[in-house]
């Protein structure tokens, strides 16, 4: 009795695996922009193809300056120092997500996503900042 109900659950489970396997699409790798700062606009002509689910796209600025009272950057156009966009590991969670750091007395900024051409241009990086800033405000607000 133990033996046939230990068959039931392997086949049981047997089919399950392939049930979800049959699910699963085959999809192609997601497209990104790959240059540096130093191409200028040759940067939209130069684009790869990232393995989808392991890798995405990513933009990494280099900036000098700092912020104002509202915690706005200043004249952020003129202090880009650098700019590098290409395919990045991400990290676990797979979020569209901005992180900063300062560095030598420089601000790193990275940011990834994951849709097709996603780290075109550095207009989409000053709206996520201030999304981010915004919830975690509002988070210590209600829970802090």
């Amino acid at each position: 009795m133990m033996l046939q109900n230990r068959t039931v659950l392997q086949n049981f489970t047997l089919a399950i695996s392939v049930f979800f396997l049959l699910l699963v699409k085959p999809t192609s790798g997601i497209n990104c922009y790959e240059c540096t700062s130093s191409q200028g606009s040759e940067c939209v002509y130069s684009a790869t193809s990232c393995q989808y689910g392991l890798f995405g796209c990513v933009k990494i600025a280099i900036l000098s300056g700092g912020v104002d009272k509202m915690g706005m950057f200043v004249d952020r156009e003129r202090s880009i120092i650098s700019m590098i966009r290409g395919c990045a590991i991400v990290p676990f969670g797979g979020v569209d997500m901005c992180e900063q750091t300062t560095l030598f007395g420089t601000r790193v900024l990275k940011c990834t996503c994951f849709n097709d051409y996603c780290n075109s241009s550095s207009s989409q990086l000053v709206p996520t900042i201030l999304l981010t800033f915004i919830v975690a405000h509002t988070l210590l607000f209600l829970f802090g």
